[in-house]
């Protein structure tokens, strides 16, 4: 009996340190950046054409007339080549206070909306409708200019349901809002 006491002893204590969990447990913090995550909203905001540098001309901040054209100002005839030819048409705005100051677009032009869509305006009325478009929505998010995305950039991306790995390469803003 004392030998089955034993071997009982022997049986238990085995059980009792033997018993591991094998599973390798880890917490993980899984921050997964989707399209709705707020990283990817300011990233997209970084990447947005830029279009408040013409609003003298435009009048909106949600799309830029794609350079050059040419615009009228107080009967003079001043041709947009760079962005550094805005500079003259709010020169000819602020030449004199009994002029109106109107700035008129010679059509047709082509317009750039902030995720880098094109669209040909061919007159004044087909423009005019799509400010107020744009008007329509103030609440737009805004480009954020005080940033600048250094292209190109590598993005790993995990499928965990295919349990796939890729790599992606962006090599633009445009490229970056379009993915």
């Amino acid at each position: 009996m004392l030998r089955f006491h034993k071997y009982l002893l022997v049986v238990a204590c085995l059980f009792f340190f033997s018993c591991q969990n094998e599973i390798d447990e880890q917490n993980h913090n899984d921050q997964t950046v989707t399209n709705a995550s707020p990283l990817t909203s300011y990233l997209q905001r970084v990447a947005m054409v830029k279009t408040v540098q013409d609003n003298i001309i435009d009048g909106s901040s949600y799309c830029t007339i794609k350079l050059p054209y040419t615009v009228t100002v107080n009967n003079e005839t001043i041709a947009i080549n760079t962005t550094a030819d805005y500079q003259k048409v709010i020169d000819n705005i602020n030449a004199y206070n009994t002029d109106d100051d109107i700035v008129r677009i010679s059509f047709p032009v082509t317009m750039v909306y902030y995720n880098y869509i094109e669209k040909l305006i061919p007159n004044q009325s087909d423009f005019d409708t799509l400010i107020d478009y744009w008007n329509l929505y103030p609440d737009l998010l805004s480009k954020i200019n005080g940033l600048n995305i250094q292209y190109p950039i590598s993005i790993n991306i995990y499928n965990s349901y295919n349990q796939q790995a890729s790599s992606v390469t962006i090599t633009s803003d445009q490229v970056f809002l379009i993915l």
